[in-house]
């Protein structure tokens, strides 16, 4: 199961959501109750430089964020997290950077 960290990033007015571990179903919970205190006029980052999995419910839980959140950048997802965004196209979805 994931553990999620929020925190104010070096940009001004960008915070951070950091994903560490398993992003799957059993993140969902927290996941929801994370994205419900969630500022819907900021702009976020969603490191996943320490996420080691994710699995089709976590591709929804990202698509809740961009629902809710208007200005969203992805980074830092390895190799195996990157080719499942590629085969679902969120590359069209969302902006998905390295790791800086």
């Amino acid at each position: 199961m994931a553990t999620f960290h929020r925190y104010q990033g070096e940009r001004g007015g960008e915070e951070r959501i950091e994903i560490q571990g398993r992003f799957d179903f059993k993140s969902h919970r927290d996941w929801r109750a994370l994205v419900d205190e969630l500022d819907p006029a900021s702009s976020y980052v969603v490191d996943m430089s320490h996420t080691s999995f994710i699995d089709s419910s976590a591709l929804g839980m990202l698509l809740m964020l961009r629902d809710r959140i208007a200005g969203i950048r992805i980074v830092g997802p390895n190799e195996d997290v990157r080719a499942i965004f590629d085969i679902a196209r969120f590359d069209q979805v969302f902006l998905i950077e390295p790791a800086a």
